[in-house]
């Protein structure tokens, strides 16, 4: 990608699209964004990256974006990103997930679009990553466990069906659970981070509530991640999903446990609020990246606890 291409990142102000932006414009590449009424609000690259407003449900407004733009690259990140939030509001997940999704999808059909469009997945549609079993693969089955996940799972599948039908360039991503300085404190690490922050600045009492600590994760720094997604949109085949992981599950609790020793806070207590926890949690996720590292010899680099350092700054 050195030559000077456009990408139009669909769901642009979120964690994974401001820091996707970041990385483009730092290469001099031609960077168009979308945001959702409000959302623009904070977004720190609105002077590099063209900003327009989208409703992803409106299908006949992002066609009429796309044409405009003519964009060599389109990522879809729009989301509701939320295991809590998708119980408690199912209809609008599958409507921003799924249904604003499939538009792009059928855009790309009816305008023939030669761009590379990269589909954003997620490694929770495989749902519990038995013990039997230390890591999924691609070709394993996806048993989604919550309407997240589920919508996740089936845009996933509309994708590689549309590639394989229509001749159509699209690539899958099905990452881990990413982590990062900026990330929205709805997430259980970057929400760790955010209260010992306010501890350590004494608007918080050194107490920190989490959710299920039990639990375990796959955990990968955003910047092995951006790194990941720039393999795929250069390298990537139609049609096929890569999973983007560590392939080696953390629990929730060990890296809460990391993130309070750096902190180097003394006496701060743990307590369960069920307020962090949600319907049929997924207890354990590993994800096998070998078919990225065959792709283009990915692999993540940043280890776990340098990134809950930096989280902390």
């Amino acid at each position: 990608m050195a030559k000077c291409k456009k990408h139009l990142l669909i769901g642009s102000t979120g964690f994974l699209g401001s820091e996707i932006a970041k990385d483009l414009c730092s290469r001099n590449q031609v960077v168009f964004g979308t945001y959702h009424r409000h959302h623009k609000k904070g977004f720190s690259l609105s002077g590099s990256v063209r900003m327009f407003q989208l409703d992803v449900r409106n299908r006949q407004g992002m066609e009429r974006l796309v044409a405009r733009i003519k964009p060599d690259y389109i990522y879809y990140l729009a989301a509701q990103s939320s295991v809590r939030l998708s119980w408690a509001n199912p209809v609008e997940t599958i409507n921003i997930n799924l249904v604003g999704g499939i538009n792009l999808l059928e855009i790309a059909k009816k305008l023939a679009l030669r761009s590379k469009i990269i589909i954003f997945s997620s490694g929770t549609i495989y749902g519990e990553t038995h013990n039997h079993k230390q890591k999924v693969f691609e070709s394993d089955r996806l048993e989604p466990k919550d309407p997240y996940s589920i919508s996740k799972a089936a845009l996933d599948s509309f994708a590689r069906i549309y590639a394989k039908n229509f001749k159509l360039n699209i690539c899958v991503v099905r990452p881990c659970n990413i982590v990062g300085r900026n990330q929205s404190k709805t997430f259980s690490i970057a929400n760790f981070a955010y209260q010992i922050k306010n501890i350590s600045l004494g608007k918080q009492k050194p107490i920190i509530d989490v959710g299920n600590l039990s639990a375990s994760r796959d955990y990968i720094d955003v910047r092995d991640a951006i790194q990941a997604i720039s393999e795929v949109s250069g390298k990537g085949k139609p049609g096929e999903a890569y999973n983007i992981g560590r392939g080696k599950p953390v629990k929730i609790g060990h890296a809460l446990k990391e993130i309070i020793e750096l902190s180097k806070i003394e006496k701060i207590k743990v307590r369960k609020n069920e307020a962090f926890t949600s319907k049929d949690e997924i207890l354990r996720m590993a994800l096998a990246s070998g078919k990225m590292k065959q792709l283009s010899g990915w692999e993540p680099r940043i280890p776990l606890r340098q990134t809950l350092n930096d989280m902390l700054r």
